[in-house]
């Protein structure tokens, strides 16, 4: 909050604008992956392998690949709409 403070206009419209795409974005990622997708994501955004999450979801990792394609053109599709 300190360094908040101490900046300038510009960069606390930054910041702001930031956040509010942060949530924004978040909000999204909870309503536009399934239950499945949001899973495989959150597993990969832990660090999990895809050889990893399939062992963790009784998959294949060709299974998890997809999924995770799929995740990446809702993930894009989501930034560019909100950028």
């Amino acid at each position: 909050l300190e360094n908040l403070l101490s900046t300038g206009q510009n960069e606390i419209e930054d910041f702001l604008v930031n956040k509010e795409r942060t949530e924004i974005f978040n909000k999204r990622i909870l309503s536009d992956l399934s239950k499945s997708e949001l899973e495989i994501f959150n597993l990969r955004k832990n660090g999990f392998g895809y050889d990893e999450i399939a062992s963790i979801l009784n998959r294949t990792p060709k299974a998890i690949g997809s999924s995770m394609g799929r995740i990446r053109i809702k993930i894009k599709k989501i930034l560019d709409e909100i950028n």
